[in-house]
C-alpha cells in the first residue's frame, strides 16, 4: 500500500466540543491491524449535527469495506507465504 492509498482513507470530519469550540473527528485506516481508526477531539466528546452524524456514519462503513478488503488481502497474502514455506517452494 502506497502513502497515497493511505492518505485518501484519513479524514476529519467537523463537529463541536461540549463546550460548543469547532473541533473535528479523525478517521483513518490502519490496514495491518484490520481496524478503523476514530479519534475524537479533546477531551473524548462530539457533539454532531444529525447531518454530521449521518457523514460520520457513511464514512466510518467506507472505512470499515476498505479494511475488510485489505485485511482480507494480507491474511491471503499471508497463507499463500505459509503454505510455500510449507511446500519449499522459496
Amino acid at each position: 500500500m502506497t502513502m497515497a492509498n493511505l492518505d485518501q482513507h484519513k479524514t476529519k470530519l467537523p463537529c463541536t466540543d461540549g463546550f460548543d469550540r469547532l473541533r473535528s473527528v479523525g478517521l483513518w485506516t490502519a490496514p495491518t491491524s484490520g481496524r478503523v481508526v476514530l479519534v475524537a477531539p479533546p477531551a473524548e466528546t462530539a457533539l454532531l449535527t444529525p447531518a454530521q452524524a449521518r457523514a460520520l456514519s457513511t464514512r466510518l462503513d467506507e472505512l470499515a469495506t476498505v479494511v475488510e478488503a485489505q485485511h482480507a488481502d494480507l491474511v491471503r497474502v499471508s497463507r499463500d507465504r505459509v503454505a510455500q514455506r510449507r511446500s519449499g517452494v522459496a
